[in-house]
């Protein structure tokens, strides 16, 4: 899906940067529409949220290749402004950005919705919540633990966290055979680095 958006276009350089930011982040649909670009620390890369859910706030980070898209969106779309909504509305008829107006909930759900159909064809259901999932599920495939999980989605309670990783017997299985202790052992073994006493 990422490769898919035509970046001639300033409105696709936006939805491209709604997918990342909803990738890389984990933030709910109503917390994306919602920050404003006096909530993004750029010096650390990470972004001050609300979350309407709780009526509480969290701070989420974004990696370098989101911050290489944002930063482009910024220069291109949102001509320097440094304060206002960070996804804005485009006129239809010009694509140009309409700044200081912000986008809903409904038109990332219609976008997403629209983009997926596109790629996969029209059987496809894709909403903003699908990119909340996929990113907890990678989160801890890739090693991250279930509390800090807890505390980049805005849970207020662990098992609401557990509900969001659905991760399958196999896959527990492939993670513990890769961190496991006795595995290390015998890798550094036959790579000649574990020496018994």
């Amino acid at each position: 899906m990422i490769t898919s958006f035509d970046l001639r276009y300033k409105s696709e350089l936006r939805n491209l940067l709604i997918v990342l930011v909803l990738l890389d982040t984990g933030v709910r649909n109503s917390e994306l529409v919602r920050i404003k670009l006096e909530d993004i620390n750029f010096q650390n890369r990470s972004i001050y949220v609300y979350a309407t859910k709780t009526n509480t706030f969290r701070t989420v980070y974004y990696s370098k290749e989101t911050e290489r898209i944002l930063n482009v969106y910024r220069r291109e779309v949102l001509k320097g402004t440094e304060k206002g909504p960070l996804f804005v509305k485009f006129h239809r008829q010009f694509n140009e950005p309409m700044l200081g107006s912000e986008i809903n909930t409904e038109m990332v759900y219609n976008l997403l919705s629209r983009k997926a159909k596109k790629i996969f064809g029209p059987d496809i259901r894709m909403n903003p919540h699908k990119f909340r999932h996929t990113f907890a599920t990678h989160f801890v495939i890739n090693g991250g633990d279930p509390f800090s999980l807890r505390d980049l989605l805005g849970h207020t309670n662990i098992e609401t966290t557990k509900i969001y990783v659905d991760m399958s017997l196999k896959d527990l299985t492939t993670k513990h055979d890769e961190h496991s202790i006795f595995t290390n052992i015998e890798n550094n073994r036959q790579a000649g680095n574990y020496h018994e006493n």
